[in-house]
């Protein structure tokens, strides 16, 4: 620490201890030795004043010479000029050592040791960015986004630590305060993703959207959305359109009130084919517009509730195609994947209901199963919950695993993690637990029991190989539902003839499969995504019979090509390109008509004509699409491993197929991509962010799903 020349330790011949020759003048000291001595003012002596006695500090003069400047204005500058005089006299080593100061403390000695924080601060330190400047916009942008993928608070740019890394890091970058990245940064950046989402799906004519909702840890709903499609690159792209606050209640019309909000805030309206969620019924109803009766012009939202359209002439126009205005809003398809989890949690749930006409040894398995699977939930509760237990367990490096309502193949996992701990360690676990031998019977697992749980695993497992085809949101899912559909039941059917005990289990699963996932088959979407997909083209249809509506199915699949190519050529009807073809075809035809007339009387006869080429009639497009569908059918699948969607960016002999499997084949079979944005709305609203803005939350998600377009 720097000390004024003036308040410098420096002892006098004789041991006594005075004020600096500056100050002389106009103190005396008196007890120099005090903590706080005092000095008695002159001046004031002279003017006979009340007081004249001044406490000073240890180390320092600060006291006497604001007295000087406020009591004495003249004397003090006189003091002042003085003291720039020994001041340099003792820069130059040249003091008289009749210096006031106490001896020296050793508080004193270790200040003088200390080095100021500033000295090591630059002098000349480098100048700011402007808010314009490049090199600015790129690291606020980065922060930002790691603010939002990294689940920073954004309090963090206040913290000094934080500050003094980034300017140790790049001294002339301008740390914004945390107010300004709320009110200015994040609502920037929210639009700058907003516009890039909108660029990437200009040019698009199909989209598809997942609907989900969400509840946070405050009971607070939210309601996300997400898109997904193909570019014109062959690539599958996945995009949140938004996680936004949902206060309303979550009735049909609410939910498709906010559909609506998004969809015209993107300008996708007109786009989106279809709709995927979950099976809840207000979900349903939402994007169920079979429910709109137009000529009525009446949207049934319940028993007791209809909704009247302010204008019904609209409606009535008898120029409007009624089948054509439905076909192009979305339809809603059910996500495969909770509708396959309903297969597993009805079987296990309904295992005990005992059939009518039943046979008893079908009956007495059905009793076992059930037992087992209640059993095998205590006995997880119950050692999850004893650290005496889980320490004995955590030593023989096993896991168990509870089953969760909302997680997909949870019983699978529970009953697996069983199996691979074995009976011995489980029993000497719950020895370890159990006091009463009563207690211990009612918990250990028997030989039988084990059976049962194994078996078990094999049931369920099909469904998990199923769930891990149709989950993806990287790669195409849409094109493996029917061969899934199949395959399970195919796997299901052939445990039956080989299990021992779940075999009833797996019959029940069986009817589930063809009750609630058969309908899947007969989706035309569905289908024709795996005649489209080259793995599996046709030959996923099994029976001769379903071979011979080979046929039929590729008239279909010809018809919906040509109204695809319908619909893409009047998107183009009014391009230049087309507006100079017109161009062409008159001027074509009216030097065809001067011709004709020059030819006169003759001009009705083909052997009058000019020599020029003659237009052969070609075929019609129809014909061309059928020839193009069965010629691709004709070929070989490919390998299950082959890349689907890169297998028809670089296929050149089927361009009106590729342009349906661009649009079909970025459909999403299951609502997973909604619920894993959930996941990281979780990380966001942990524990110590619970009262995070729902304003900030939204941009913070659409920025962290998105980041790719920071």
């Amino acid at each position: 620490m720097n000390i004024a020349p003036e308040e410098s330790s420096i002892k006098t011949s004789v041991g006594e201890k005075q004020l600096p020759a500056s100050l002389r003048p106009f103190f005396e000291l008196l007890d120099p030795d005090s903590e706080h001595p005092i000095a008695q003012c002159l001046l004031c002596v002279k003017k006979k004043t009340k007081n004249s006695k001044y406490k000073g500090f240890k180390n320092s003069l600060s006291n006497w010479e604001a007295h000087l400047s406020c009591m004495h204005p003249k004397e003090n500058r006189k003091y002042r000029d003085a003291k720039a005089e020994e001041a340099a006299k003792i820069a130059k080593g040249q003091h008289d050592g009749n210096c006031f100061c106490p001896s020296k403390s050793k508080s004193q000695a270790s200040q003088k040791s200390l080095v100021k924080i500033t000295d090591h601060f630059r002098k000349d330190a480098a100048k700011k960015y402007s808010k314009h400047h490049p090199k600015q916009r790129q690291i606020t942008q980065l922060l930002l986004k790691s603010i939002a993928c990294d689940s920073l608070p954004i309090s963090i740019v206040d913290k000094p630590s934080f500050r003094g890394l980034l300017g140790e890091l790049n001294e002339s970058y301008a740390i914004p305060h945390r107010q300004t990245i709320k009110e200015t940064h994040l609502p920037f950046t929210e639009k700058l993703v907003i516009n890039g989402i909108k660029a990437e799906m200009k040019s698009l004519t199909s989209v598809y959207v997942t609907v989900d909702i969400w509840t946070n840890r405050q009971m607070r709903s939210f309601i996300g959305f997400t898109v997904h499609f193909v570019d014109d690159e062959f690539n599958l792209k996945s995009r949140l359109l938004c996680c936004e606050h949902f206060a309303e209640r979550h009735t049909a019309v609410n939910i498709a009130n906010r559909y609506e909000d998004v969809v015209m805030r993107y300008q996708i309206d007109g786009k989106v084919r279809r709709v995927i969620s979950d099976n809840a019924s207000s979900m349903k109803k939402a994007f169920d517009f079979s429910l709109i009766d137009i000529k009525t012009t009446e949207m049934k939202v319940g028993n007791d509730e209809d909704i009247q359209f302010s204008d019904k002439e609209d409606f009535h126009d008898p120029n409007v195609d009624l089948d054509t205005l439905l076909a192009l809003l979305p339809k809603w398809v059910s996500c495969f994947a909770h509708t396959m989890q309903l297969c597993i949690v009805h079987a296990l749930e309904n295992i005990n209901t005992k059939l009518p006409n039943e046979a008893e040894d079908h009956v007495s398995k059905r009793v076992v199963i059930h037992s087992t699977i209640t059993k095998v939930a205590k006995v997880a509760r119950t050692l999850r919950a004893s650290t005496t237990a889980s320490e004995f367990l955590h030593k023989k490096n096993v896991y168990l695993l509870m089953k969760n309502q909302t997680r997909w193949n949870s019983s699978l996992k529970m009953f697996r993690s069983f199996v691979k701990a074995g009976k011995d360690v489980l029993n000497a676990a719950i020895d370890e637990l159990a006091k009463s031998q009563k207690e211990k019977s009612a918990l250990k697992l028997s030989s039988t029991e084990l059976v049962v749980i194994t078996e078990l695993v094999d049931v369920l497992s099909p469904f998990e190989a199923a769930m891990s085809q149709v989950e993806g949101e990287k790669n195409v899912t849409i094109s493996n539902v029917c061969a899934v559909v199949i395959g399970l039941k195919k796997s299901l059917e052939g445990m039956a003839l080989i299990l021992h005990i779940c075999q009833v289990l797996s019959r029940i699963l069986v009817e589930q499969v063809n009750i609630r996932l058969n309908p899947y088959l007969e989706q035309e979407d569905f289908r024709f995504a795996t005649f489209l997909d080259p793995r599996f083209k046709a030959d996923w249809l099994q029976t001769e019979e379903e071979r011979d509506l080979l046929k039929q199915l590729s008239a279909q699949l010809t018809k919906e090509l040509l109204k695809r190519k319908a619909a893409i050529d009047a998107e183009n009807r009014d391009s230049p390109l087309d507006s100079a073809g017109s161009d062409h075809d008159q001027t074509s035809s009216s030097s065809e008509e001067k011709e004709n007339a020059h030819r006169g009387l003759f001009s009705f006869m083909r052997s009058s004509m000019s020599k020029k080429k003659r237009k052969i009639a070609g075929p019609t497009q129809e014909k061309i699409l059928e020839d193009e569908v069965e010629k691709y059918f004709a070929g070989d699948c490919e390998s299950l491993d082959c890349d689907v969607l890169g297998y028809w960016k670089n296929e050149q002999r089927f361009p009106h197929l590729k342009i349906a499997a661009r649009e079909l084949l970025g459909m999403t079979a299951t609502s997973a991509p909604s619920e894993r944005v959930f996941s990281h709305a979780g990380e966001l609203y942990r524990a110590k962010r619970a009262n995070l803005g729902v304003k900030i939350f939204a941009i913070l998600m659409l920025m962290r799903i998105n980041s790719d377009l920071i």
